[in-house]
């Protein structure tokens, strides 16, 4: 009786796994980024003279991650006020953590800056109780140098 239980718990619970990942594919001239979003979303694009923002809002919970691509993308999309944990590693990657307290509850932003790419990812009004999921589909996110080898989707 225990293994049923157990096997209806882990099939339940690796149904909704799956169901609450979302992937998409952005396809750029030079590279393309591959990105596991962790609910439903809906995607804007802003583009403008130098680049374009993706935005991607999370139906769930309200939350929003932002792809940034083009010449601007040192300039940073979260305050510098609320950075909590900062890194940089050489002339390659930034990466900044966030958190902000609206109405006694805290939110969570991060921001990645991959510089050779001018790419820019970052979440933002993200609860704690998110955070980690946010973290990962930041530290999955695949960028592959040219579209055309990028590898075959399972």
């Amino acid at each position: 009786m225990k293994r049923k239980i157990a096997f209806i718990f882990c099939l339940c619970f690796c149904i909704n796994t799956y169901a609450q990942n979302q992937q998409d594919t952005i396809l750029i001239s030079e590279f393309s980024i591959e990105i596991g979003l962790p609910g439903e979303y809906v995607k804007k694009v802003y583009t403008y003279e130098e680049g374009v923002f993706y935005d991607y809002i999370i139906m769930k919970d309200s939350s929003v991650v932002t792809i940034h691509v083009g010449t601007m993308v040192s300039l940073p999309l979260i305050e510098k006020s609320i950075v909590i944990s900062s890194c940089l590693i050489g002339n390659m990657f930034k990466d900044e953590t966030g958190k902000n307290v609206e109405n006694d509850v805290e939110y969570y932003c991060r921001e990645l800056n991959i510089f050779p790419y001018h790419l820019n990812i970052s979440y933002d009004k993200v609860s704690s109780r998110l955070k980690n999921k946010y973290d990962q589909m930041i530290n999955n996110i695949k960028v592959f140098k040219n579209p055309i080898e990028r590898q075959p989707s399972k």
